[in-house]
């Protein structure tokens, strides 16, 4: 009997620092507009409802963890922006959601956004960007313990 290892792909938790940049909310939209194109549906994390009134940094901060996961956990998959982020690295809690998402067995593609300065410690430049991440996905994406 074959294994079928292909995984359907319907909901789509699009992590990385892009919830940081000036304009999120419509860079939000466009990302969720793009899923869309490809039949899937986007789901972007800003926590602009979440109610910042009124709660401590630390109160504030458990609970953006705990809608976030409930976020992924209601995903198929994650496709994570990698690009460096205050630094040489890419942020650590878009890190923590692609592990997270790993580890519960949800299908993760990263991408480095096409047309940013971005490079790898050894100084090559990478490009990628979000539409070529989303193909595979379109196509069924197999798991790595498929043959």
């Amino acid at each position: 009997m074959q294994q079928d290892c292909g995984v359907a792909v319907h909901r789509v938790y699009l992590a990385g620092p892009d919830v940081f940049r000036p304009d999120a909310a419509e860079h939000g939209r466009k990302l969720v507009d793009l899923c869309a194109e490809w039949g899937f549906e986007g789901l972007f994390p800003l926590d602009e409802s979440l109610g910042h009134d009124h709660r401590s940094p630390q109160e504030l901060a458990m609970l953006i963890y705990r809608e976030n996961v409930a976020r992924i956990e209601s995903c198929d998959a994650v496709l994570a922006n990698l690009d460096f982020f205050r630094g040489l690295e890419p942020d650590s809690g878009t890190c923590f959601e692609v592990g997270y998402a790993i580890a519960r067995g949800k299908v993760v593609i990263g991408y480095i956004p096409q047309g940013e300065a971005s490079l790898t410690a050894s100084g090559v430049g990478i490009r990628a960007s979000l539409r070529p991440a989303l193909m595979p996905m379109a196509g069924g994406w197999r798991t790595s313990a498929c043959p």
